[in-house]
């Protein structure tokens, strides 16, 4: 048998990784956002044309599929907890690992994206950011 200490260790620590990765992709997200309007104002070009707005784009797509994967991981891990609560069984879902995976490979891409387009095109982010905090 499975001790219950453990499994409440082990629901802390799943949920306390879902929450940190959270903070970090919503920031991200909402940091990107800003600068994509910056960028794209900044450079006087149509998104559709804009290759930097683009690449930050894609990381902002990572980002809100993080937050999705981890809604899922956080909901996958009820069932398991309600289950035990009744049976006394414990089992670990699968869903649970894959969203909390999934969660983890997505915000690492939107970071890389990030860093990426950061070098990149730094001196258009740097000027679009000076331009803005000039008006």
């Amino acid at each position: 048998m499975i001790d219950i200490d453990a499994i409440v260790e082990l629901h802390r620590l799943v949920l306390e990784q879902t929450n940190d990765l959270w903070l970090i992709a919503t920031g991200l997200l909402v940091f990107e956002l800003m600068l994509v309007a910056l960028v794209v104002r900044a450079t006087s070009t149509a998104i559709g044309t804009n290759h930097l707005a683009w690449f930050l784009s894609a990381s902002i797509v990572a980002c809100a599929l993080s937050l999705g994967f981890g809604y899922a991981a956080k909901g996958a891990l009820i069932e398991p907890m309600i289950s035990f609560s009744m049976t006394g069984k414990w089992t670990f879902t699968n869903v649970t690992r894959v969203m909390s995976f999934l969660q983890i490979i997505s915000v690492t891409a939107a970071l890389l994206l990030f860093v990426v387009a950061f070098l990149w095109k730094s001196k258009v982010i740097a000027s679009a950011i000076v331009n803005w905090s000039k008006a």
